[in-house]
């Protein structure tokens, strides 16, 4: 499958990539991404950098040891919903209530585990990005502040709805099941509130994960557009082209550069939402053919609420995505209007380089190398829900009534 190719930049060790970090930590991308940064510290999600300052030490490695907990609670809460499946009896609506919740379970420990392992190249995408912001003269504070105060905001608001969903469970606690029917009755109250923290965890990596995702490509779309209104502008204006076409094409392909930077931290986001949702949204319409009579009506409204959730979120990353691959390519329909007459030889040249980087390979960020997510992708894959959901409804089973009528008369 085709995958972006871009120039990138030059490759240093992971200590002097730490080290030029901490550098720039107070300045550029991440002083106007304080706001949901500081979210992500308290959630033990964010990297920090490794320095050997001796009176920072022990505090560092107290923060290492709560960003290894963080994916730690949450594998453990998704082997304590396997408990749920040892008293399978069947395949009916239970069952696929308690898969349902799993693989979301799944879902989330793998977005914490990748964190984990690859949440260190952010720092590179921060540097690139205020390399770009030097280079160019573009001021992005207001633009980066922005993105970071309304993921934050959002993040708050979330955390509240679902605290208010967790009251709610906890007033009607559902009968012991799984691992639960195990456990003595002295240690009941030690699991809810380890339960409680995990759901905590949960939901704050659900929900900034999926976050930072969004922001990260709301903030490319905005500098993509904003050179698409700069070559807009040179055309419409009649200004000298040739003196601005170089520099234009410099300016998209250092934005191309930070997509494959943060193609590279969070295709495993994309590759996890995409082929983890999709099973959820199969057995979700298993789920509604079934009899869920004998399912709780909170776990039947929470089945429910995942399912919304996880289908907005795979939304989400296919239109965020997206629309990082269309603002990119989106040049191409200014510079074909181009009046060549107007054009001198040499800038010819760095028109045919710019117009075959914008035709030739799509660019955006990627599900681990094996797609970009670019329209005809995303209409592939909403057409194959779309079908298997027909084609669900269709055979659904029925319960048909017959009507017998006899009329028999015997002669006796």
């Amino acid at each position: 499958m085709p995958t972006n190719i871009v120039n990138i930049l030059p490759i240093v060790s992971r200590p002097q990539e730490q080290a030029t970090a901490m550098d720039d930590q107070h300045t550029g991308f991440q002083s106007g991404f304080k706001h949901f940064l500081l979210c992500m510290k308290i959630t033990g999600l964010q990297h920090l950098q490794w320095t050997e300052n001796a009176g920072t030490k022990c505090r560092q490695r107290l923060m290492q040891v709560y960003r290894i907990f963080v994916p730690g609670i949450l594998l453990v809460n998704f082997v304590f919903s396997l408990g749920q499946f040892m008293s399978v009896s069947g395949f009916d609506a239970a069952l696929l209530n308690s898969m349902i919740s799993s693989i979301w379970f799944l879902q989330v420990t793998l977005f914490a585990l990748n964190n984990v392992a690859r949440g260190w190249r952010w720092d590179r995408f921060y540097r690139a990005w205020d390399d770009y912001a030097a280079e160019h003269k573009v001021d992005t504070c207001t633009l980066v502040r922005g993105v970071s105060i309304a993921a934050t905001v959002s993040y708050l608001v979330w955390l509240a709805t679902a605290t208010g969903f967790l009251a709610i469970s906890l007033s009607s606690p559902a009968p012991p099941s799984g691992f639960m029917l195990y456990i003595p009755q002295f240690l009941t109250i030690p699991i809810t509130v380890v339960i409680i923290v995990a759901y905590f965890f949960f939901v704050s990596t659900w929900f900034l994960i999926t976050a930072q995702f969004l922001t990260l490509c709301v903030s490319l779309c905005k500098l993509l557009l904003s050179i698409h209104t700069s070559i807009e502008r040179s055309l419409d204006k009649n200004e000298n082209f040739n003196e601005k076409l170089e520099r234009l094409r410099q300016q998209h392909e250092s934005v191309c550069s930070m997509i494959f930077l943060a193609d590279d931290v969070v295709s495993v986001f994309i590759m996890v939402t995409v082929f983890s949702t999709i099973p959820l949204i199969v057995l979700t319409l298993y789920f509604v053919l079934f009899d869920s009579s004998d399912v709780m009506a909170f776990s039947y409204i929470a089945t429910w609420w995942s399912i919304t959730l996880s289908v907005l979120q795979l939304a989400s990353v296919f239109i965020a995505g997206g629309a990082v691959n269309y603002t990119a390519h989106k040049p191409a329909t200014l510079l074909y209007r181009l009046d060549l007459d107007r054009v001198t030889q040499g800038s010819v040249q760095q028109l045919t380089v710019f117009l075959n980087r914008l035709t030739s390979q799509p660019i955006g960020v990627t599900a681990f190398g094996l797609f970009v997510l670019d329209k005809p992708t995303i209409t592939t894959f909403v057409g194959s829900i779309l079908t298997y959901a027909i084609v669900m409804v269709q055979f659904k089973p029925g319960s048909p009534s017959y009507s017998v009528t006899c009329n028999c008369t015997g002669s006796g």
